[in-house]
């Protein structure tokens, strides 16, 4: 038997909702509606902007990063034309290489043409100096000269004119009888090749390195020296098959010596020390300096010592201990026979440790001698404080030629004053007792066998 569903039970299951139920119903609809579209659309839609926006503040900082970068490579560039700039300066300003014919050419340029007097140039051996922590080539020229003061200002100024940079590292002056100036000018000349050959990464790479080289005739070990000693003028002269022998002046093995500084700002003393480079005694020397408004001197005396050199030597040096480094600068004081000082300086400054030589050239002008050297000194620069200890030892001296007056001390000589009648032959035979020598003489006053003597004439004849 089947069911029969009537309208009238289907109505009578029909739910009846008020107005109000209605309106929570819709709402309830729209709540769903809303959430649904809030998460699935505007959720995603939010990130998707956050995600942007975190995106372009990315990009913008990339942006101020590149900016940044190319402000420092402007700089860069600019940096690297004044590096450029100040390279074309020292090309045009300092020499390519120690080229001496050069160097010559342009001082003899000047000197020329200047009413300054000149007795010669001096060059040293090329060597390295330290120049804003740049090792480079150097070489060192002496040129004794005398003249008046507006000479020796216009030589300057003609020098200081030059295409190429001259540095007058030392200037000595001093007054002759007759009111004119004698001294020596010291030039040093510098080489830029082997600083731009190391790059300019190696430009400001600070490094202490030693300016004063070793005593290249350290023997090595086991190497014993033969020698015969002999006096000369006055000084022990080690004579060795070198051509150059070293003279000692002093080797503070005697007497006692003294300390003085050039104001009660400079103190200390001096004292035998058994640490020595050569025999028994070196000389320590503790010194405290202090300088103000200028620099300030701490002195050895050696003015009871006597000590003179007759003639310019090609060096003089000594023997310094150093226990590290200082700003101080070490030198020798002469005295010529009038009274005036002359500085020779050795060192500026101090950056070894142990025993070194410091030697530098003396001036050359004959007409400075005979000097006396009566004092070592240290000296410190204005408004600074230094204090230390420093030991030394033999004070040397060379002559390149001694040799060769070893070689001429068996020649003599004496001058002869021709009479009338007189011949090359008839002078040989008053002289040597025989005709035959008379090329002897000849050749000694540069004549020839024709030559016609005239009264009053002198002639050199050897013993």
């Amino acid at each position: 038997m089947e069911a029969k569903i009537t309208t009238k039970n289907l109505n009578k299951m029909r739910i009846n909702l008020s107005k109000r139920e209605k309106n929570l119903l819709i709402l309830l609809f729209l709540v769903v509606i809303f959430w649904i579209f809030y998460r699935f659309v505007f959720t995603k839609q939010f990130m998707k902007i956050t995600e942007l926006k975190e995106e372009r503040n990315n990009y913008y900082n990339e942006l101020l990063k590149i900016e940044n970068i190319l402000v420092k490579d402007n700089a860069v560039e600019k940096e690297w034309e004044e590096l450029n700039k100040d390279i074309v300066y020292i090309q045009n300003k300092y020499f390519d290489n120690i080229n001496q014919p050069e160097i010559m050419y342009m001082l003899n340029g000047i000197t020329d043409n200047n009413s300054l007097r000149f007795f010669g140039m001096y060059f040293n051996e090329p060597d390295y100096a330290m120049l804003d922590n740049i090792e480079t080539k150097y070489i060192g020229i002496s040129i004794p000269f005398e003249g008046s003061y507006g000479e020796l200002r216009t030589f300057l100024s003609k020098l200081r004119s030059l295409s190429k940079r001259f540095l007058v590292n030392q200037l000595s002056i001093s007054k002759a009888d007759d009111g004119s100036l004698i001294g020596q000018i010291s030039l040093n000349v510098y080489s830029y090749s082997e600083i731009l050959d190391k790059g300019l990464d190696s430009i400001y790479k600070v490094e202490v390195q030693k300016v004063i080289k070793e005593d290249p005739f350290q023997p090595y070990y086991g190497y014993v020296v033969e020698s015969e000693k002999e006096n000369y003028d006055d000084f022990e002269v080690d004579i060795t098959e070198d051509k150059e022998s070293k003279i000692i002046l002093e080797n503070f093995e005697g007497e006692e010596i003294f300390f003085m500084g050039t104001s009660t700002d400079v103190t200390g003393r001096v004292s035998k020390f058994n640490n020595s480079k050569q025999g028994k005694y070196s000389l320590r020397t503790e010194y405290f300096i202090s300088t103000q408004y200028k620099e300030e001197r701490a002195y050895i005396l050696l003015d009871d010592k006597d000590i003179n050199l007759q003639y310019p030597p090609s060096s003089i040096g000594i023997w310094i201990y150093s226990y590290g480094y200082s700003p101080v600068s070490l030198g020798f004081r002469f005295q010529d026979q009038e009274g005036n000082k002359i500085d020779l300086e050795l060192s500026k400054g101090i950056n070894w440790i142990g025993w070194e030589f410091i030697e530098t050239m003396p001036p050359q002008d004959i007409k400075l001698y005979p000097l006396k050297l009566d004092r070592v000194y240290i000296e410190l620069g204005a408004n600074r404080d230094n204090y230390g200890v420093i030991l030394f030892d033999n004070i040397e001296i060379e002559y390149n030629h001694i040799e060769n007056q070893k070689e001429n001390q068996n020649k003599s000589y004496f001058f002869y004053l021709v009479q009338h009648g007189d011949t090359l032959e008839t002078i040989s035979e008053k002289v040597y007792g025989t005709k035959s020598k008379y090329k002897v003489i000849m050749n000694e006053n540069g004549l020839n066998k024709d030559s016609v003597l005239e009264a009053g004439q002198i002639l050199v004849i050897p013993k």
